[in-house]
């Protein structure tokens, strides 16, 4: 097992749509999926969340997948 992570940031909204999206891909290659709230920003109520995922062996796939789509949410926004 690869054993990755994604730092996210963001708005709530931003970031359960990337851990959705995360979690799905990471899913799809039979992987698991474990986040951590790190800090939550009074003021702008944006929070950062380390997710930590597991995959089996040589299925760096899923990084590749999950940057084109936070390329794509970023041009949304």
């Amino acid at each position: 097992m690869s054993n990755l992570f994604e730092y996210l940031q963001g708005s709530i909204a931003e970031i359960q749509k990337k851990y959705e999206t995360l979690s799905d891909i990471v899913t799809e290659y039979n992987g698991k999926v474990h986040g951590l709230q790190r800090k939550r920003d009074r003021k702008t109520a944006h929070i950062d969340l380390l997710v930590y995922y597991k995959l089996p062996q040589g299925e760096r796939e899923v990084t590749r997948k999950f940057e084109n789509f936070v390329r794509t949410l970023v041009k949304i926004y």
